[in-house]
């Protein structure tokens, strides 16, 4: 498959995702059953919305706020966190044992009959499941490498749980995060670090078995030293760089990109007041904060290309033509008497918050289309996917939008009390 069908692929997943989202959402779930459904809707299975939506660290269990922050993100639940959070927590966490207790259970017998047949899951997934190396197994594969293991369960619900990304096929960093990192540490496991050498092996044995088994370990220790001593050393690497920081604006560009992922988010990150621009110590402050060690004036100067001593979104991502956007939705929020009926026209149902979908309806009769582009440049989270009304009375770069259309009702009024004396 091309890079081109793939990325076709990946739209038509998206575009499935967020149209499962919008029905669900649409749902209004007040309570954990009605909650895990919409889930289901959207990510297909517990597992993988515990993966992609919840556990976002990864570390096997939500925080309370941690739990209160992705729900409110998803924007799916309108019932009582805090009763939720008491229905499903236990010691101050949330697990997925207690999240989804059929779906863990049909996941822990998965990981039972890996290691009772291997001492570990890199070694299971190595020699007993990707016997190919391909580093990817497809259903059919997976299903009778877990028969040829003696797997009791459904080993067809199990592949659905693991392809984490919906891809048609699961790889060993969705199995297990520590077998993926130490089959990269050693791809054949020729040093042994996967399987702990218990002391108490050692008992009973004798003393060239002691010899055997001591050259096995020191070998393992040996092998561990050199990697955690790797490790320090890229990890001291790393933060020379960091400390050196950035010295010039396509560094600091580079470095904002890597930090924030878009330039988008890495604008809002600088732009602290809210104000849709800063000045030059506005700017510095902001910069510094981020770690440039550079000439600030030569950073600030090779963004504000107008010279008029104040840098906008367009001159720190020129490629966005972000104004373009900004002004072709103005001029539709402008059509309507007022900010509430504006909103009212892309939320009809009056649900509080409106959809790329609703957003979209509105606006694309008007010559407007790019409701993706708005909702980035107004840096809505893609799990969440929807803006409300104060989403756009609080963007700086709309208000000048809804001052211009009140300032315009206001001379209406006037007129027309003028013309009624």
């Amino acid at each position: 498959m091309s890079l081109h069908d793939n990325a076709q692929q990946q739209q038509k997943k998206n575009a499935e995702e967020e149209e499962r989202r919008k029905k669900a959402a649409d749902a209004r779930a007040t309570n954990l059953v009605d909650l895990k459904k919409q889930l289901k809707v959207i990510y297909g299975n517990l597992y993988r919305a515990w993966k992609v939506a919840l556990d976002l660290d990864g570390s096997g269990k939500l925080s309370e706020n941690e739990f209160m922050k992705a729900l409110r993100d998803l924007g799916l639940f309108f019932g009582s966190l805090p009763d939720l959070w008491k229905e499903l927590q236990e010691d101050g966490f949330i697990s997925f044992d207690r999240f989804s207790p059929d779906d863990a259970k049909e996941l822990n017998a998965f990981r039972e009959c890996l290691l009772a047949k291997y001492p570990s899951i890199a070694r299971a997934w190595r020699f007993g499941l990707d016997k190919t190396k391909t580093n990817r197994l497809g259903k059919e594969e997976f299903v009778a490498a877990m028969g040829e293991l003696g797997f009791a369960g459904n080993a067809a619900r199990v592949y659905a749980l693991l392809d984490n990304d919906n891809s048609g096929y699961i790889t060993v960093e969705e199995v297990d995060a520590d077998a993926h990192e130490m089959l990269v540490r050693d791809p054949d496991l020729e040093l042994g670090l996967d399987v702990p050498i218990d002391p108490a092996s050692l008992e009973g044995l004798s003393w060239a078995e002691k010899q055997a088994l001591g050259t096995t370990a020191a070998r393992q220790r040996a092998a561990e030293g050199n990697l955690q001593r790797k490790k320090i050393d890229a990890e001291a690497e790393a933060e020379a760089k960091r400390r050196a920081g950035a010295t010039s604006l396509p560094q600091f560009k580079q470095h904002m990109m890597l930090k924030f992922e878009s330039m988008v988010t890495a604008w809002y990150a600088l732009d602290k007041t809210g104000k849709g621009q800063m000045g030059s110590m506005d700017f510095a402050e902001a910069a510094r904060a981020h770690g440039y060690e550079g000439d600030m004036k030569a950073l600030f100067g090779g963004i504000d290309k107008s010279g008029d001593g104040i840098v906008t979104l367009d001159e720190w991502a020129p490629e966005l033509k972000a104004s373009e956007t900004f002004e072709a939705f103005g001029r539709i929020l402008q059509e309507f008497p007022s900010m509430k009926l504006a909103f009212l026209a892309f939320d009809p149902e009056k649900t509080g918050r409106a959809d790329k979908a609703g957003v979209l309806k509105v606006c694309e009769p008007k010559g407007f289309k790019d409701v993706e582009k708005l909702f980035e440049l107004m840096n809505v989270p893609k799990v969440k996917g929807y803006i409300t009304e104060m989403d756009v009375v609080k963007n700086s770069f709309l208000k000048s939008f809804a001052q211009r259309r009140e300032s315009k009702g206001e001379e209406e009024l006037h007129e027309s009390n003028a013309a009624a004396t």
